[in-house]
């Protein structure tokens, strides 16, 4: 060790020191190191110099050491930001202050704001990078980026985590991709997303938008611990998300048939209630009609024994109008029964009488 306790003691006591200045020893990064680790005390960043107080492994030391008084390492921080030139110290910091004064709103919010904006301008820059690659399969490799990240930034465990958590979001984000949605779409029931494994499931899809990162998340899980907790939230609202989805399709399914038979009321053989229920039945799902049209047992025994398929058949021998109206309705019927989910089509009924594809999404909140 270069200085000795005897120095050491001597400068914290204010007892004369040979061999060195204070003026030195005030500018020493290890000096005043030790000085600050023997006394615990903040205090002393004060009497470092300015070139010391500009020194960012000094900086960074302070600030982890004194994590817990905010005041202080907010101070310390923000006299080293103010005119540093060093990209990747800034943001290594930024990002280490915007962590650590999490809690304290007033005080994260600069830091949170600049840490955000730094990560844009480095997304931004990554997609006009690929956009100029010749290379259009290398490019499709790079994904969302997290490739030149690491290239960049891997020296530094609080970079890389930081990209590789926002990245994670912007997935999401930039893809409009509904969590609860994509999973009631891929999975039958909530056990079966963990026969996959929550892990795995969380690593593939990753690995779709970029492999590189799936990759890394693969040996540092923790940092998927905000996208599993969003799954399990998921997997336990399971049965209520599909009773209430449930409910939207077949509340739909009655609207929109009462919307088109108003239509053609004067015009059509079948009234409303036959031809609902007779398609209903005929697709299988007349109980699931009559439970959403709020009807009684015994209503839906009458409907149902009243229904005639000789009559709709007879009619449709000498009617090719009723036949259409009944094909209508069936597609209107059978196109949202039918579907996990709908983005581009939808069921509008117009003046026409025809059915009008348009764009519906059960799943959007």
């Amino acid at each position: 060790m270069k200085y000795n306790n005897k120095t050491i003691n001597d400068y914290i006591n204010g007892n004369d020191i040979e061999d060195y200045t204070v003026e030195e020893l005030e500018n020493d990064k290890e000096f005043m190191g030790l000085v600050i680790n023997k006394t615990n005390d903040e205090q002393l960043y004060n009497l470092c110099s300015d070139n010391l107080k500009k020194d960012y492994e000094f900086v960074k030391y302070l600030i982890l050491k004194f994590k817990h008084n905010i005041d202080f390492i907010c101070e310390v921080a923000d006299y080293y930001l103010e005119d540093v030139a060093d990209e990747f110290s800034r943001t290594e910091l930024v990002i280490i202050m915007n962590k650590i004064t999490e809690k304290d709103k007033e005080k994260n919010m600069a830091y949170r704001v600049v840490s955000d904006a730094i990560y844009t301008a480095k997304r931004v820059e990554i997609e006009l990078t690929k956009l100029k690659l010749e290379d259009r399969d290398f490019a499709d490799t790079i994904g969302m980026g997290f490739l030149l990240i690491f290239d960049l930034y891997n020296s530094s465990k609080e970079i890389i985590e930081f990209y590789a958590k926002k990245i994670i979001d912007d997935i999401f984000d930039e893809y409009d991709i509904d969590l609860e949605s994509m999973l009631h779409e891929q999975f039958q029931s909530a056990e079966q997303i963990d026969k996959m494994g929550i892990n795995n499931y969380m690593l593939n899809f990753i690995g779709r938008y970029d492999s590189m990162l799936s990759s890394y998340l693969s040996s540092n899980i923790n940092l998927m611990s905000k996208l599993k907790e969003r799954i399990k939230k998921v997997q336990s609202n399971w049965i209520k998300y599909n009773n209430i989805n449930e409910c939207k399709k077949y509340s739909l399914i009655i609207d929109k048939v009462h919307e088109y038979m108003e239509q053609i009321e004067f015009d059509c053989m079948f009234d409303e209630t036959s031809i609902l229920y007779h398609i209903s039945k005929k697709l299988g799902i007349a109980d699931k009609v009559a439970k959403y049209d709020y009807i009684s047992e015994e209503m839906y025994n009458i409907i149902m024994n009243d229904l005639d398929d000789d009559f709709f058949e007879d009619t449709f021998k000498v009617s090719p109008k009723d036949k259409f109206y009944y094909e209508t309705v069936k597609r209107i019927i059978s196109t949202i029964a039918f579907s996990n989910k709908i983005d581009e089509e939808n069921i509008q009924v117009n003046e026409n009488k025809k059915c009008k594809v348009l764009k519906l999404d059960f799943n959007k909140k």
